[in-house]
């Protein structure tokens, strides 16, 4: 009898543990074709945004063949079919611009977990990703490129990965010492390296007009400007020409310097057919200013003066500044875009007046910082 039992004990037992087993198989092909599904749709949106990718460069040659046609020697109908042309390509250009961020929307790679974890989306590239591995294998030795504040930092390593993929770069700092220095630390691991070091300082607008009187006298073009140089956190103080030290820095330097290279920009566009890249670093330390924006009359007031509340708002005005810009150019019809971006958490020397808040900060969110290399690929996306 007990033998019975024991054996009917057994055959449940045996029973159940088949049951879980095929629960087990179940689950797992249910996963399986769950990753299967995940991997197709990555899969989809990587041929897509490569898709994209070509279609953009194949505009971008059109558009380049139509700008440098020369328009002064066409009768009415020829001008006519130019200007038909050219408002095809741009308006192809724009649906092609506007069809690529939706895809950019549907891509995980922004989600939390991505960031943190550098998981690569469509594009095959994440936030570990660095600019040197997205810039492999371009030729960018027929741009010309400022970088402000390159002698360190995030602007250090813009500049290098630039002249490494061969484009002759200025190095604008304020520092020329540490720049000379920065050229030196570049040149020893790339010799070919085409680079220049010129004094920049922004908190001074005669430096600035100085700067851009000796960049006209080197008879160069230009490309791309990346207006990356900035202070932070910085105690009171007042520039030579009597404003607030960040927003002179930060925003009218750069503003200044912007407009007197303009000219150059366009007439580079103009002649090349290559689309002109402005840039400018921001921060989302944007939103911590005034809910009514910019106090231009409270600017220089050292008695309600905050330091996070006047870096926010010389950030906010970086953004004003490329989104103001970028609409009037292309209401001139210009062929150069701006874009201004936050760069992400990052230690460097613009944090030297607050190392021991940012410490702090590192503590709670360290998996959200990123070195250098990783951070100056938000910048050069825009390029």
């Amino acid at each position: 009898m007990k033998s019975k039992e024991a054996l009917t004990m057994k055959t449940l037992e045996t029973k159940l543990l088949i049951t879980e087993k095929k629960k087990e198989v179940k689950l797992a092909k249910v996963e399986a074709r769950r990753e299967d599904a995940k991997r197709k749709a990555e899969l989809d949106l990587r041929m897509l945004a490569l898709k994209q990718t070509k279609a953009m460069k194949d505009l971008l040659a059109e558009e380049r063949d139509i700008m440098m046609m020369r328009t002064d020697g066409m009768d009415e109908d020829q001008l006519a079919w130019w200007k038909e042309t050219k408002a095809d390509i741009m308006a192809r250009k724009k649906a092609a611009r506007e069809a690529r961020d939706a895809s950019a929307q549907g891509v995980e790679e922004m989600g939390i977990l991505s960031l943190i974890t550098g998981k690569p989306g469509a594009s095959g590239f994440g936030s570990a990703s660095t600019a040197e591995q997205v810039t492999a294998g371009i030729d960018a030795s027929a741009l010309t490129v400022v970088v402000t504040g390159a002698s360190s930092g995030i602007g250090l390593e813009t500049a290098r990965v630039f002249a490494l993929r061969g484009a002759p770069v200025i190095i604008a700092a304020r520092n020329t010492e540490a720049a000379s220095e920065a050229k030196k630390c570049i040149t020893e691991s790339n010799p070919t390296a085409r680079l220049d070091v010129l004094k920049l300082d922004l908190s001074s607008l005669k430096s600035v007009r100085a700067f851009v009187d000796q960049f006209n006298s080197m008879n160069l073009p230009l490309n791309i400007l990346i207006n990356n140089a900035g202070v932070m956190l910085c105690p009171f103080q007042l520039s030579e020409d009597n404003v607030e030290m960040q927003f002179a820095t930060n925003h009218l330097g750069h503003f200044l310097l912007t407009n007197l290279l303009l000219d150059n920009m366009k007439a580079t566009a103009k002649s090349t057919g290559i689309e002109g890249r402005i840039v400018n670093l921001s921060s989302i330390a944007h939103h911590h200013t005034s809910p009514k924006g910019i106090q231009f009359d409270e600017l220089n007031d050292k008695k309600i003066y905050n330091d996070k509340m006047a870096y926010g708002q010389s950030k906010l005005a970086n953004i004003l500044h490329a989104k103001e810009l970028s609409r009037r150019l292309r209401e001139e019809g210009d062929n150069i875009t701006v874009n201004s971006v936050h760069p992400g958490l990052i230690m460097t020397n613009l944090m030297r007046h607050s190392l021991a808040m940012m410490k702090a900060i590192r503590v709670v969110t360290y998996m959200m910082w990123k070195t250098a290399p990783q951070v100056i690929l938000r910048a050069v996306h825009w390029i």
